[in-house]
This record gives C-alpha cells, structure tokens and sequence, in this order.
C-alpha cells in the first residue's frame, strides 16, 4: 500500500498549478505631474508622451498625427484615419501643410505628411469632470497657416482644453474636377476626421466631448460654420455644443465654388484633356504600369 500513496502524492503534486515569472519587474507609473497620457480605444493601447509648461502651468502634446499621410495613392482623396497605439512621442510640431514660402521666396515649404494636431490642457484626467473643448481651425483663406502659432495659455487658465489641427491646403486640399480622382474638399474631410479624432480620445486627456466648441478665424471660422450646417458631419459637426466664427462665414466671398470644374480648368487641369485622370492618377501612385 506503500506504493499507492506514493504515487497518489506524486499524481497530486503534479496537478497543482505552476506559477512562472513572466517579464520582469513592473514598470513604474509616471509622475503624479507628468504629462503622460494612456489611452485604450479601438483595440489599441497607447502611451502618449508630452510635456508640461512649468511656468505657466499648462500639459501640451504636440504633432499626434489624426490620419495617414496623404501621398501616393491617399493624394486628393479623403483621408484614412490614424488609430492611437504603442508608444507616441508628442513633443514636437508637424511641419505645415504644403504652401507657398510666406516670406516671399516662391518656394514650397511644408510636407504633405502634416494631418496632425497638438493638445494643450490645463490638467491631467483624474476623477473630476471633464474640462470644456475648444476645437480651433487656423485661418490663411484655405492656402496658407499652420498650428504652429496657437498655444494654449488663455483656454487652459478657464479650465479648457484646447485642441488644434492642420488640414491639407489649397489644391492639394480643394482641387476638383469632378471625378473620383480628385472629388474635392479634402481639407474639409480632413477637419471632420479631426474631429471625429476628438470624439474618441479626448475624454483621456481629460476633457468632457459633450462640452465641445468649434472655433476658427478667418477661412477656419467659415469651415466651422460648414461642419456645423454639413449633412455629412450629423456627428463630428452637430455634436458640438457651439460654434464660434471668428471674422468668417459660411456665405463670406469665396468660401463656395459653384463651378469648381472652371476652378481646375483655371489650372490646366480639365476634363477635356485626355490624359487628366492618367495625370492624377500618376502623381497619387495609383497609375498602373504598362509592362
């Protein structure tokens, strides 16, 4: 009977759970005060790094990019949305959006890699409600500007947060001719992605998305008018609580293009031309070669 319980005893310790070490020591949390964010949302984790403004008591993230970058065969469509995940380093700005050179030099400046947008908020999330949103669109008559300029000092002393974003400009961002090749109003796509963008990440940075405001000056003023009237935006547009247009209207001069094939036409790219979707279709990467 000697052998039975033994083997009994050796049966039972076989069973028992194994607990193995895996990884290492767990990483520490940040800092009370760090401007360190974790976001989860759409299968996704993510850590996003950003810095804060001792002297004047404010977090910023700057450059999260909101979608792919429009090149190839993304030129002159509407733009793929960017999902937060791993590891994001948001201290710096994205370059502008391409344009011509402000100091009168002629020349390009900018990268076509610029659908990005910068956060600036007055605390980091805890379990208090969240803060108030100001969504604000740069000006520059749909050609020109940049987040760069715009900080967050006045909105985060009231408690607000403040997010900006940049969106594609002139033709890259509003040719149209009238096909699938280029449809047009990029730019204004780019905006609601954005805002889509704010929709689904911003309560992490502690800020309260049924308190959102969109704002603009000048040309970014009539675009936040259009994303309030537009059918398409019945969620990124008409969930805001407000609207403010600083110095620009959805029926200012210039803002709707009634023929915008005339428009194209005006930049020697017209329908009439044989080669015009074989032309976009090269410059976007989508032309197939001929072997």
């Amino acid at each position: 009977m000697a052998w039975l319980w033994f083997v009994l005893l050796c049966s039972s310790l076989c069973a028992s759970p194994v607990l193995g070490v895996v990884g290492g020591d767990p990483a520490a949390p940040p800092e009370p005060d760090a401007a360190v964010v974790f976001t989860q949302r759409h299968g996704n984790s993510a850590r996003i790094q950003g810095f804060k403004d001792d002297a004047r008591g404010y977090y910023t993230f700057n450059g999260i990019r909101y979608a792919e970058p429009p090149i190839g065969a993304l030129r002159f469509q509407r733009p793929v949305r960017r999902y937060l995940a791993g590891e994001i380093n948001a201290t710096s700005n994205c370059l502008p959006c391409p344009q011509l050179d402000p100091k009168g030099s002629g020349g390009i400046i900018g990268s076509e890699d610029c659908l990005c947008l910068n956060i600036f908020a007055p605390k980091m999330p805890g379990d208090e409600e969240g803060c108030p949103v100001i969504f604000f669109i740069h000006g520059g008559n749909f050609k020109s500007g940049s987040i760069a300029p715009y900080g967050g000092q006045h909105f985060t002393k009231q408690d607000t947060i403040l997010v900006t974003a940049q969106y594609r400009l002139g033709s890259l961002g509003f040719l149209s001719t009238g096909n699938r090749d280029a449809s047009g109003n990029t730019g204004l796509f780019d905006l609601r992605a954005a805002m889509t963008w704010i929709n689904d990440y911003i309560e992490f940075f502690g800020g309260d998305r049924s308190r959102l405001v969109v704002m603009g000056q000048g040309s970014g003023g009539r675009a936040a008018s259009l994303m309030g009237l537009s059918k398409e935006t019945p969620r990124e547009g008409r969930d805001a609580t407000g609207v403010a247009a600083l110095s620009g209207a959805p029926l200012s001069p210039g803002v709707v293009n009634s023929d915008p094939n005339k428009h194209a036409a005006d930049k020697d790219i017209t329908l009439d031309m044989p080669d015009t979707q074989a032309f976009l279709e090269e410059i976007s990467g989508r032309a197939v070669p001929i072997s």
